[in-house]
């Protein structure tokens, strides 16, 4: 299966609490708060995850504004079926890199069976 990573929510354990305790008190902001965020896009990262083992593999490519998988299949999108059970729409990528992915893909679940 291929999914997009997400990231969880963040925790607040022992820093958060230390940095509560900290701030707590007279002395105004103890630590820095960040201002200058640079990157408007992140980088897109597919899960590969094997559909008999459930192995889960992670690879980055690159940053993008628009990315999407399993979408509509109109206009000029590129898209590949090599992986069963998989549909995936990849926008502004080279093929080349995304059937080397899928390619990966089918070998883990064809060792797994």
């Amino acid at each position: 299966m291929v999914t997009q990573y997400k990231k969880g929510k963040d925790s607040l354990a022992a820093q958060g609490r230390r940095y509560d305790r900290k701030q707590s008190g007279y002395g105004g902001q103890t630590k820095p708060v960040f201002h200058k965020k640079a990157k408007t896009t992140k980088k897109i990262v597919l899960r590969l995850q094997c559909q008999g083992c459930k192995h889960v593999s992670q690879h980055p490519i690159k940053r993008c504004k628009h990315f999407e998988i399993g979408g509509d299949k109109k206009g000029k999108k590129h898209h590949f079926s090599k992986c069963p059970d998989t549909e995936m729409e990849l926008f502004g990528f080279a093929p080349i890199v995304l059937e080397f992915l899928l390619c990966q893909c089918c070998l883990v679940i064809e060792l797994c069976f």
